[in-house]
């Protein structure tokens, strides 16, 4: 009896392909085209692409799709270690070693008053330019690597305006 069961279970899960548009419905073709509600976990928004393979449950009297999977620029992962990731290539890997951003731009909007980046020891910008704004109230010296070798130099501002570099 059991058995039977569990091949009845085995049944009702169907695996479908993603025919259409992703929207908080999704046009899928597994047995016959259908329109199913998707759900997503909270705080998890994505919209797959067309062709993408589709798991479907059903909910009560109405199938549901639970799961919609890509490896479509998947980063490499290790045990452990976990990847936000996008169709274009773009990842927040949460790595053994860190967390790693890999995007051609990254914009970070913090609407408090006063953000801040704390660092336990040295913080290293690597950019082939450099550009501060803002309200700075103080002197501040920033020391930077000036070149390839490894020459040290520093910038200074008053009131967030760059008047010295060494």
């Amino acid at each position: 009896m059991a058995l039977d069961l569990w091949e009845k279970a085995k049944q009702l899960i169907q695996r479908a392909i993603l025919r259409g548009p992703a929207q908080p419905s999704l046009r899928i073709q597994s047995l016959r085209d259908e329109t199913v509600p998707w759900v997503e976990p909270a705080g998890l928004a994505a919209r797959p692409s067309q062709g993408e393979a589709v798991i479907v449950y059903p909910l009560g009297t109405q199938p549901v799709a639970v799961v919609v999977g890509s490896r479509t620029g998947c980063p490499e992962v290790a045990t452990g270690e976990a990847a936000v990731y996008s169709e274009a290539g773009h990842y927040v890997h949460l790595a053994a070693d860190g967390t790693h951003i890999h995007a051609p731009e990254v914009t970070v909007d913090c609407p408090v008053s006063a953000p801040s980046v704390t660092a336990g020891g040295y913080l290293t910008l690597s950019a082939a330019g450099l550009s501060v704004g803002g309200t700075m109230g103080a002197t501040v010296v920033v020391p930077y690597v000036k070149d390839p070798s490894g020459t040290m130099g520093t910038m200074m501002f008053v009131a967030g305006v760059l008047v010295a570099v060494t």
